[in-house]
């Protein structure tokens, strides 16, 4: 059914242009169709998947009572089990191409799990030794071709969260950011080439909800202990996210049918304001110099500066498209990429006066872009902005809990009054 239902939606476009539907009958299909998809997809999805991970932990429950006393060729032959149930399920998916997207999913996870589990029973049964970083890495790989074969958004969700571990897990001396970035950009065909796989009202957000934080996590792991190159990946990573999901509303007019979802861009809006808020901090400026430069950390550098390149190519998108809030967004970016290297303490104070001006602007903005969508939640986004900016002022002064108290009572009036006054702008 899902499968049948995204199809017909994908094909409205091309039957409007063919003048067998006029526009309106098209938008009607697309919002009845749409909704049914949203409202049973979870279902579908959900219960083949766990019901497949549950019989696999009780299988794993049931063996692991008595392994003691099982004999080797026994313990080998429930180590694989579970990998063989899974492929044969998987054959017998490939074979009725019309099954449902949780049905390939429940076969492929099945699998993937199963090889983990087998390796690592493989490894104590003969005492092989290992290491962790390698064991989650070979899983990662070998979980890869089934997010392809099977075309299983889960299994690449799986895939993402083994290569997290894996960045986690390896030595610091041996961390490499660019074969994070390539790991990851593995997924790519499959995100671009395969869109019917994953996208959808419900699952395409809840998947790339989970890969983005995984993405960047994973690199984040993968550079050096410098606080401050965190902080630039954090605000270069967000302004991204915040223009190829701007970018992709603005081509789709409405932004119905976005396949970045609402948690996407919300993970965007967050790195940029948690970064903006830390830079607003002088003693960030005073304890966070290091030196690192671009010969020590050379591939995270590498990383980095691809991140600004494309934090460019969104201003120049603001730019044209006189998208001033997004422009705004660029800004904390480009100061810390340009005072990366120098040692701010002298300039500290002017940096996070500086930084207090750049967050004030994108929370006025953000609520001021939220009025003119009438999007109450981008409205309530840029308020708790406002509001994270004066909570940290009031608790850099030496001002008495009596007078703080007095002044958190008075400003959270003022936002209680002017979000009542925005919601009712907003929905009239």
């Amino acid at each position: 059914m899902a499968s049948k239902t995204d199809w017909l939606i994908g094909e409205l476009p091309a039957l409007e242009r063919a003048g067998v539907i006029d526009a309106q009958t098209a938008q009607r299909l697309r919002a009845h169709y749409s909704a049914v998809a949203s409202a049973s997809g979870w279902a579908r999805w959900l219960f083949p998947v766990l019901g497949a991970l549950l019989i696999g932990l009780g299988i794993v429950l049931l063996v692991a009572h008595n392994w003691d006393q099982l004999s080797r060729p026994l313990r080998l032959l429930f180590a694989f089990a579970p990998m063989t149930l899974g492929q044969l399920a998987c054959i017998a998916v490939l074979r009725r191409p019309a099954v449902s997207s949780g049905t390939r999913d429940a076969a492929a996870l099945l699998t993937a799990l199963g090889f983990a589990a087998a390796l690592a029973l493989v490894g104590q049964i003969f005492h092989f030794p290992g290491d962790l970083d390698a064991y989650l890495l070979s899983c990662a790989l070998a979980a890869l071709p089934l997010v392809y074969l099977m075309r299983s958004a889960a299994v690449a969700v799986l895939y993402a969260a083994a290569l997290l571990g894996w960045s986690a897990a390896v030595a610091s001396l041996q961390r490499h950011p660019l074969a994070v970035v390539g790991g990851y950009a593995l997924l790519l065909p499959f995100l671009l080439l395969m869109p019917a796989a994953w996208r959808g009202p419900w699952r395409g957000g809840l998947m790339l909800s989970a890969l983005v934080p995984m993405f960047f996590a994973a690199v984040m792991l993968s550079f050096p202990s410098v606080p401050r190159l965190g902080v630039l990946w954090a605000t270069a990573f967000g302004v991204v996210l915040v223009w190829l999901q701007r970018r992709e509303s603005a081509t789709a007019g409405t932004g119905a049918g976005s396949g970045f979802g609402i948690a996407v861009p919300a993970w965007g809006y967050a790195g940029v304001a948690i970064a903006s808020l830390i830079g607003t901090v002088p003693e960030i400026w005073h304890g966070w110099f290091w030196d690192l430069g671009p010969v020590d950390a050379v591939e995270a550098w590498i990383v980095v500066a691809a991140m600004l390149a494309a934090v460019f190519a969104a201003a120049w998108w603001a730019l044209r498209h006189r998208d001033i809030l997004l422009l705004t967004m660029c800004v904390p970016a480009w100061v810390m990429a340009v005072v990366a290297l120098m040692d701010t303490r002298d300039i500290a104070v002017g940096l996070a006066l500086g930084f207090n001006v750049l967050t004030l602007a994108i929370g006025l903005l953000t609520v001021r872009d939220g009025v003119a969508a009438r999007r109450l939640d981008r409205v309530n986004a840029g308020m708790l902005l406002l509001l994270a900016l004066v909570a940290l002022r009031f608790f850099d002064n030496d001002w008495s809990f009596t007078v703080r108290g007095v002044a958190f009572v008075m400003v959270g009036s003022g936002f209680l009054l002017a979000h009542a006054w925005l919601r009712r702008r907003v929905r009239t």
